[in-house]
């Protein structure tokens, strides 16, 4: 596995993520290659609205 990153931190999170997407799915991780496109799909929480005074 290799993973550029532009510093130490984004590499860390990267190697995280993909520890985790091995750990969901073995048998999808044992046939990605160096060529492979994995496109990963998040979810964030609403922002909280500011109630007014």
């Amino acid at each position: 596995m290799v993973i550029e990153a532009a510093d130490l931190k984004e590499a860390d999170v990267a190697l995280q993520l993909a520890l985790k997407y091995c750990a969901l799915y073995p048998t999808t991780a044992a046939q990605v290659s160096s060529n492979s496109t994995i496109k990963v799909q998040g979810q964030m929480p609403a922002r909280k609205r500011r109630r007014r005074r």
